[in-house]
């Protein structure tokens, strides 16, 4: 493997995935088949330019870089679900992404979607969420921890912030390991279906006594 300026050229870099993020540089792991464990400083994202105020600048080098260094075509449609994502303020279904892009006229099929996501989820731009309700997604970056509160009754999901459990997490004794980011789930009733639940409990007490008078 060879490195010029900021070409990089491989023979065997189809299947390379991104393995960690440094603070100034983007790094990638090359997987040829004499060198599995190469790092390559890839791409420089105090480099670049102004990015699209959607898509953080750390994001959009990631994608350019595992693009340029694997060869493929930096499509549109890619960018387009790219910046759907980074727009969506809440965990989001396929076919959410997909009404998020027909808003601004851009349609693509589902199986690129889908790809797509796939490909997000891979360099972890992307995080999956198992919810009541079905799988969800959501961005990813950068270092973005997930704490949500999930309604068992509704299935309303919301974001909460909890310090301690990043303190905790930072500490926590990690054996041969690094973590990146976390997902917490707390499971519950929310105030709205608390409500329900006592007005429906009240009706029925009320109901029971008047049929004992």
């Amino acid at each position: 493997m060879e490195s010029r300026g900021n070409e990089i050229t491989s023979q065997h870099t189809a299947n390379c995935p991104y393995t960690t993020i440094g603070y100034k540089f983007i790094f990638f792991k090359v997987c040829t088949l004499g060198v599995t464990n190469k790092i390559i400083n890839f791409v420089d994202v105090n480099s670049k330019g102004a990015m699209n105020d959607d898509i953080p600048a750390e994001v959009h080098s990631v994608l350019d870089g595992y693009l340029a260094l694997n060869h493929h075509r930096r499509t549109p449609e890619r960018y387009a679900i790219l910046k759907a994502v980074y727009r969506n303020k809440h965990p989001f279904t396929i076919e959410e992404l997909d009404a998020e892009l027909q808003k601004d006229n851009f349609r693509v099929s589902r199986a690129t979607l889908y790809n797509t996501v796939r490909l997000f989820l891979r360099l972890r731009l992307v995080v999956r969420h198992q919810l009541l309700g079905g799988t969800r997604y959501e961005a990813a970056w950068p270092g973005r921890n997930h704490c949500k509160q999930i309604c068992t009754i509704c299935g309303k999901v919301s974001e909460i912030s909890v310090p301690l459990m990043d303190e905790a997490i930072a500490q926590a004794n990690l054996r041969r390991f690094r973590s990146d980011v976390y997902s917490l789930y707390i499971y519950g009733v929310c105030a709205a279906c608390q409500s329900k639940l006592t007005r429906s409990r009240n009706k029925q007490i009320g109901k029971s006594k008047q049929r004992k008078i």
